[in-house]
This record gives structure tokens, sequence and C-alpha cells, in this order.
């Protein structure tokens, strides 16, 4: 129930350009023959029901970037794109899931099974502002552009070692994109799984934070506490939510519900950061996995990051009227910055 409410939600909140797909690549050492991914469809299909309302395109392309540009015919239509026979990419609409779901269902894929089951949701206290925010809401990330429904996007790959104890990968990732951005007002637009089995259930299992730098000088070790601590107190304090397990959406109640979705004033951050760790080693025989996010209009640009051993694979997807040399200097910023938030943690 609550992940068709998020769904329903997420679509209320949606504007009325951009388009809400997501797209996540894998490229593979070896990649399964057509016909036995037409097989394994049908198992994923089985296994997540949502997925069966339609048939699931299968196609050649020739590059990613033509493969991003062909838009779904439906909120509930997937697609599977093969490209140059090293790469296994899928096409699905936020509306009807989240980036883990799309994991899952390539899970199925590349195995032949995946795990069953509804999605479980923590329990979390009743909404309410971050804390940490400032009266004013932040500054967008070329939020002087117009909104178009074309997107494009540049990849990365970042080597780390193992880390000291007590310090977290996804919290570097925070800190170096936040000391990237331009602004002296920013924020950061952070999806989180509220699922109780973190790898459990297809549909939307996600809920949303904003990450504040600190307004003093301080540490490099004290700027990571101050990630962390808002992270934590998120959890606490109803900066994560979700809505409650009914909500009567009549005609009149969801454009209420809209305007208050998409009122001015609310502080989306300056561009969201969703990142991935495979920490249970799942997908095995994997190269590179990129994502391509859908944009809200209020984001002219978000970062998908995937972590598995020590490479990070991130993809910054932005606006077409985003010039290019812009957004590859802000992931040339973020690549440097990590890198020396590294060097300066082994110093």
């Amino acid at each position: 129930m609550r992940s068709r409410l998020l769904s329903d939600l997420i679509e209320l909140g949606a504007g009325s350009i951009r388009r809400m797909d997501c797209i996540i690549a894998i490229e593979l050492t070896t990649i399964p023959s057509q016909k036995l991914i037409l097989e394994r469809i049908q198992i994923a299909q089985k296994l997540y029901p949502e997925t069966n309302k339609f048939p699931v395109f299968l196609n050649t392309y020739h590059s990613l970037e033509e493969f991003s540009l062909v838009p779904l015919q439906d909120k509930f239509q997937l697609e599977l794109g093969i490209i140059h026979e090293k790469t296994l990419a899928l096409k699905m609409s936020h509306y009807l899931g989240d980036a883990l779901s799309m994991l899952l269902f390539l899970e199925v894929l590349l195995t032949g099974h995946g795990i069953e089951g509804e999605i479980a949701y923590r329990k979390l206290p009743p909404k309410k502002d971050s804390p940490y925010r400032n009266v004013l809401p932040t500054k967008g990330w070329m939020n002087h552009l117009a909104v178009t429904d074309k997107r494009q996007f540049i990849t990365l790959t970042l080597t780390h070692p193992e880390l000291p104890e007590g310090l977290v990968l996804n919290d570097i990732l925070s800190l170096a994109l936040l000391r990237s951005l331009p602004h002296r007002a920013k924020a950061l637009w952070i999806p989180v799984n509220v699922r109780k089995i973190f790898w459990q259930g297809f549909g939307n299992g996600l809920s949303r934070m904003r990450l504040y730098p600190s307004r003093k000088k301080i540490t490099l070790r004290e700027e990571l506490k101050h990630i962390r601590r808002q992270k934590i107190e998120a959890f606490h304090s109803g900066e994560v939510a979700l809505p409650p397990l009914t909500l009567n959406l009549t005609p009149l109640n969801q454009k209420l519900l809209k305007l208050w979705l998409n009122r001015p004033w609310a502080d989306w951050g300056t561009i969201s950061l969703s990142h991935l760790e495979d920490r249970l080693n799942r997908f095995r025989g994997i190269k590179t996995l990129y994502g391509i996010t859908n944009l809200h209009e209020k984001h002219h640009g978000g970062i998908f990051a995937f972590t598995k051993d020590n490479q990070t694979y991130v993809t910054l997807t932005f606006d077409e009227t985003v010039a290019r040399k812009d957004a590859q200097e802000l992931l040339d910023k973020f690549q440097s910055e990590f890198q020396e938030i590294l060097h300066e943690l082994d110093s």
C-alpha cells in the first residue's frame, strides 16, 4: 500500500516537462544471450508483478546515449538495451520503482533468480523540517536555466583504498560534492532507502534527506562528523519520513497536495546525490555500472554513484541547457575534492 502511495506522490510531485525514466547500465565480462535474457524476463515479471502490465522491450543500440534518448511509452513500461554486445541497460520510470528495484530486476536477468516479498518499511517519526537548514532555501546548481525534457550525462570512475576504521565512503562522497558546489547557500538532496531489509522489495522504498555544510570553519574529521551527525539525526528528527498508510486522494486533495509538493519556498537542495554499495557482492562479473537519473524540475543535475569493491562508478546527469563544460567542471572538481579528502585522511 505504501509503495503505491509513494508512487502516487512521486507522480503528483513531478513537473510537466521532465521525464521520469531512469537508466541503469551494466558492462559485463560476459553478457547473457538474448534468448536467455528473454527467458529470465518472464521470471522477473513473475517475481515483480508491477512489471507485468506491458511486454518488456529488448532492443540493440549503438550507444548508451542513443538508448537514453528514446522515451518510454508508458509509466509501467520497461525497456532493455544491449549495447555493443557488452552492456545491458534497463530503462524504467521512477513511478514504478527506485534504483534499487532496477538492480533487483537486473539481478534476475543475470542470475535467473531473485527475492520475492513486499517492501517492509522502517518505523520513522512524523515529517518535520531539517534542524540544519537555513531560513532561506539553498540555491540550485545552474538554477537560472530553462527546464527541458532532454538529458545528457558524463561518467567517472573513482578508485579508493580501504578506509580507516570509523569512516564511511558515503560521507566522503557527500562532503566532496558539497565542497565542489560553487554556491555559499548549498545542500545535497539525498534519496534514502527506508526498507527494513535493504535489498528486498520491488517498488518505491525511498524517502529523502538534505545535507548542509557546516557554517563554521572546522577540520576535515569534524566536517565528516557533521555529515554523519545529520544523517543519523535525520532518522530521529522527522527529516526522513513516510506518508501515512492511507491518504484520501480525491481530485481536490490531489490538487492541494500537488501545490504543497511544488511550493516555491520548499528547499530541494542544490543537487541530488544517490549512492548504492554492493557490500554483499551480489553483482559479480560486472566491469562498470552507471545510472542515468531522472531530474526533478527543481534540479538541473543529479549524481548516481555505485560502489563495488574499491571502485565507485559515478554518473552526472544534467539538463541539456547546462553547458557540457560546466558539467565536466563540476565532476572534475568532485574528483579532485574526493582525492584530496582521501589524501588528507591518509596523512
